[in-house]
C-alpha cells in the first residue's frame, strides 16, 4: 500500500474474499495479489507518455478568476526493459517512471513566509502586512514522483525458480488548501520513499505441490515540513 505500480508492471491482479488459503493466513477481510511480470527470453523495450490538462469553463463566476487552460497539468511516462542475461536460464525486467502533477488552481506569490506586519503609524489599531512577493504565478498543489522496479529471475536449477525484485517509490507534493493562495511557499511539503525488495525461491514437486519461500525486506519513509532543519531561523 506504500508503493505506486505502474499498470504496465501489472501481469496478473488477484482479488480474493471470504475463506482464504493457508498461505494468507493472516488476512482479515480481503486479499490482493498483485503478480508482475518478469523478463522473457527476447530483449523488449517498452514505453508510454501521456499528457493531459485542464479547462474550466465559466470558473470566473464561482470564485472571481478568469477562465484558464493548462494543457500539460499531467506528465506520465515510463519505459521498460526486458530480456535475457548472459547468465544461464536468467533473464531481467528494468522499468522506470516519472510523474507529475500540477493543480489547476493558480497561486501568486504576493507574500513570503518570513515578512512581517506593522502598525499603521497614522491608526494604531491598523496593522499593514508589507509583501515582499515577486508575483509570480504558479500551481497552488503539485505532485512530482519517481518510482521503479529491477526484478531478476533464474530457472537453472530443475524445478527451481529464483527471483530477486526491488521496487522503489520517491514522491515530493504539496497538498492545495485555497486559504495559501497567495503565499504559496507557507504550505509544507510532503517528502515519501518506499522501497521493497526481497527473494523469491519456488521448487515445484509435483503437477499440484510446490514449496514457496519468501524473503521481503519494506522501508517507509514520510516527512512532512516547510524547512528541513526544525531549528531553520524562518520559522
Amino acid at each position: 500500500s506504500s508503493l505506486n505500480i505502474d499498470r504496465s508492471l501489472l501481469q496478473e491482479v488477484q482479488v480474493i474474499s471470504g475463506t482464504f488459503d493457508a498461505e494468507y493466513g493472516q488476512a482479515m477481510s480481503g486479499v490482493v495479489n498483485a503478480i508482475l511480470k518478469e523478463g522473457g527470453e527476447k530483449h523488449e523495450v517498452d514505453a508510454e507518455v501521456f499528457t493531459g490538462g485542464f479547462f474550466f469553463p465559466g470558473r470566473e463566476t464561482e470564485r472571481k478568476v478568469p477562465d484558464d487552460i493548462h494543457l500539460t497539468g499531467t506528465l506520465n511516462a515510463q519505459a521498460t526493459l526486458s530480456g535475457p542475461l548472459p547468465v544461464k536460464d536468467t533473464t531481467f525486467l528494468v522499468n522506470a517512471r516519472r510523474y507529475q502533477w500540477d493543480d489547476y488552481i493558480t497561486a501568486t506569490r504576493i507574500f513570503n513566509p518570513t515578512d512581517t506586519t506593522r502598525v499603521d503609524p497614522e491608526d494604531p489599531t491598523r496593522v499593514i502586512l508589507d509583501g515582499t512577493g515577486d508575483g509570480e504565478e504558479m500551481p497552488l498543489g503539485w505532485t512530482d514522483e519517481w518510482s521503479g522496479l529491477l526484478k531478476v529471475t533464474n530457472k537453472s536449477l530443475q524445478n527451481t525458480k529464483i527471483g530477486y525484485q526491488a521496487l522503489f517509490n520517491s514522491r515530493e507534493n504539496r497538498p492545495t488548501q485555497w486559504l495559501w493562495r497567495y503565499l504559496p511557499d507557507g504550505v509544507s511539503n510532503q517528502h515519501t520513499l518506499s522501497v521493497a525488495h526481497g527473494f523469491d525461491i519456488t521448487h515445484t514437486l509435483g503437477a499440484t505441490s510446490f514449496l514457496d519461500l519468501s524473503l521481503r525486506q519494506n522501508y517507509y519513509e514520510y516527512k512532512d515540513y516547510l524547512y528541513e532543519d526544525p531549528y531553520d531561523p524562518r520559522y
